[in-house]
């Protein structure tokens, strides 16, 4: 009990209101469970978390607005709302409305209209991206409500929440620039999912809600609670495959509108004709106004699908058009004299689709599911990053998909977080600065033993590109690269990782490990990196090594890259980037999740041996970063960037990546 009142007593002066509603909330949950006899809800921990969520939006309204704007705009958005509903409803009711005069037969005050209109009022000093989704999540809350019970209560929640919205807003200034999810296309598909989430959130909703009175309430009516669920369900599904925005997609979920009107009129039909047919005479308006309501509910769904049908060019995302050799053309110039980040050649690669702006910028991507990934930073003037990215997510707007800079640097993370979007570690990049480097030091006692023993072994480096091969020296190249996937629980990865086609790019060199008796020992290609039409650095790609390579062949090969390009002239040498590899030692969920990952995929890829063995090399570290527009895509861009690094993964694969979980496990064990 003691440290709670000393928590209380910490936080008492910095948030005075949060601390007094926790305490009003604890009393009147109290009260509230002690005397109603028939809960608001079945269940009573759902007005538990009601007073919950109540003491969170005043802490969240209380530590961005601070604790007088707080009180002052929840209590006015509450109070106008308490107002303007009482006001419109006794309107109604004085003109016949029956929707307002059931609803003023139920209280007009509830816990929950603080609430919105506090979650309203501190939305505005949130981020863009994190702003949208915390209104909708408040007002369409509000919204499923509303339709299922249709109580007074109701009502001015859904005031509150707008005009809380309106009093967090006054005196700041509206956002300059632009934001994610702005235009026609994405908008329309955006509002139609809201809708019919909405809609099948409230008709579950109503199985839950005593006294359900709204709209949605109408088909509880003549439907069992199974069937309730089902169409609820269905809608929502209907609503996420329109979010798709495939072909199939889309005509699934006109299907399922459809069949759900169908079965909806067929359900009203019975449930209020008789076996005379229809009988409008004799009934009361409340009487008629409720059949309608019925039959206008029914066909909505209908109405839904005409609509979707419609509008089909618009909601359906569009295909990547393959980089024309014109296009390729033009990205090698804007490589070669931009500034594209160490990995900008792997744009240049086949299987990329490109943009380019109207300044000269470009962008390679790929397109998977929808999302569409970039490959290494924008290859644009330093000046430009921000408006780079702006310009490529408008495109991407335009063609139905999704956004995402993959593998970037902290300068465009920083450009993106500007733009409100979110940014997620994927691994870092090894640099190894040429300027004063030396095989000195113990840290690098493993590179100076390498050396040695390929000098020992008559094992010598050769530095040339695939095509300049004598064809047996070819040949042998070809075979380690192909054979060391045979290995593998997994296919190779591709994207932003080469094999043998793009090791045979005659831009890319190649440092190959040969012996007197001209058996290869080793390959490393080198893709080159150029900063104002001037050779930069050199970034690894392939690494592969051959059946019974003398020891540190990798170490040699690195090395020996590394000695030639200092003498040329150079700057650094990349060793690419590491996937899933930490960026510092903080322990978050992302970390937890990245280390988790790291360990599943190391029998079949070696990513945590990868990193320990670029450590030799004492680099330099650089974060890379995925950047997106909004938190709620994450799920759906992990199963798109799976298939877009690995398109040939198979059920198959998995199983036999989980036999050698389970192999490991066993030595583990054992040792």
């Amino acid at each position: 009990m003691r440290p709670v009142l000393t928590r209380f007593a910490r936080a008492l002066p910095q948030f005075p209101a949060t601390v007094a509603a926790a305490i009003f909330a604890s009393g009147a949950l109290i009260l509230h469970l002690q005397t109603l006899n028939e809960p608001a809800f079945p269940a009573p921990w759902i007005g538990v978390g009601f007073w919950l969520a109540f003491v969170a939006a005043m802490a969240l309204a209380e530590r961005l607005l601070g604790t007088f704007t707080a009180l002052l705009a929840g209590a006015v958005s509450s109070a106008a709302a308490l107002l303007a509903a009482w006001g419109a409803l006794t309107l109604g009711s004085r003109l016949g409305d029956s929707f307002s005069i059931d609803a003023l037969q139920h209280p007009l005050w509830a816990s929950s209209i603080a609430t919105v209109a506090l979650l309203g009022a501190a939305s505005a000093r949130l981020r863009p991206v994190t702003r949208t989704s915390v209104r909708w999540f408040t007002v369409g809350a509000a919204v499923v409500l509303l339709l299922a019970n249709g109580h007074a209560a109701d009502v001015a929640r859904v005031l509150a929440a707008a005009f809380g919205i309106v009093a967090g807003s006054i005196g700041l200034r509206g956002d300059d620039g632009w934001t994610w999810g702005t235009s026609t296309r994405a908008r329309l598909r955006r509002i139609t999912s809201a809708v019919l989430i909405l809609a099948g959130a409230s008709v579950v909703t109503t199985l839950v809600a005593p006294d359900a009175n709204g709209i949605s309430a109408s088909l509880s009516f003549t439907l069992d609670p199974p069937a309730t669920v089902a169409v609820g369900v269905a809608l929502i599904a209907s609503a996420l495959l329109v979010l798709s925005g495939r072909r199939l997609a889309l005509a699934s979920a006109i299907g399922i509108l459809l069949t759900v009107a169908i079965v909806l009129t067929v359900t009203a039909v019975q449930a209020i004709a008789d076996d005379d047919g229809f009988q409008w005479a004799g009934l009361t308006p409340d009487e008629i106004d409720w059949e309608i309501t019925v039959f206008a509910v029914s066909l909505l769904p209908a109405v839904i699908a005409v609509v979707l049908a419609g509008c089909a060019r618009v909601l359906l995302r569009k295909k990547a058009r393959p980089a024309s050799a014109g296009d390729r053309d033009r990205l090698d110039r804007a490589v070669a004299q931009a500034d594209g980040g160490s990995l900008a050649h792997m744009s240049t690669w086949a299987g990329n689709s490109v943009w380019f702006s109207d300044d000269g910028a470009a962008v390679a991507y790929r397109v998977s599911r929808g999302v569409a990934f970039t490959v290494s930073d924008p290859i644009c003037a330093p000046e430009r990053t921000a408006g780079t990215l702006r310009d490529f997510a408008v495109f991407c707007e335009g063609q139905g998909w999704v956004p995402v800079f993959y593998s970037v640097h902290d300068a465009v993370a920083d450009h993106a977080a500007g733009l409100g979007w979110v940014r997620t570690p994927v691994g870092v990049e090894a640099v190894v600065p040429l300027d004063g480097f030396s095989l000195s030091g113990k840290r690098r006692q493993d590179l100076r033993t390498a050396l040695n023993r390929a000098g020992r072994e008559g094992v010598e480096a050769r530095w040339g590109r695939f095509a300049d091969l004598p064809d047996e020296l070819r040949r042998q190249v070809a075979e380690i690269c192909t054979s060391w996937q045979s290995t593998k629980a997994l296919p190779e990865m591709t994207f932003t990782l080469g094999g043998l086609d793009e090791l045979a790019d005659p831009r890319t060199r190649l440092m190959i490990a040969v012996d007197g008796a001209g058996r290869v020992h080793g390959v490393t290609s080198w893709l080159p990196v150029s900063r104002a039409g001037r050779p930069f650095s050199w970034t690894l790609d392939v690494m592969r090594r051959g059946q019974d390579a003398i020891p540190g062949t990798m170490e040699f090969l690195i090395v020996s890259t590394i000695l030639r390009a200092k003498d040329d002239g150079l700057h650094e040498v990349s060793l690419s980037g590491t996937p899933l590899a930490p960026h510092d030692a903080r322990r978050t969920a992302l970390s937890r999740l990245s280390a988790t990952l790291e360990r599943i995929l190391e029998p079949a890829y070696g990513f945590v041996t990868l990193r320990r063995f670029k450590e030799k090399f004492a680099p330099e570290t650089r974060p890379l970063w995925m950047v997106y527009p909004q938190h709620t895509q994450l799920p759906r861009i992990g199963p798109a960037l799976a298939q877009t690094y690995v398109p040939s993964l198979r059920v198959r694969h998995l199983m036999r990546l989980g036999g050698m979980q389970s192999r490991a496990g066993v030595r583990r064990s054992a040792w």
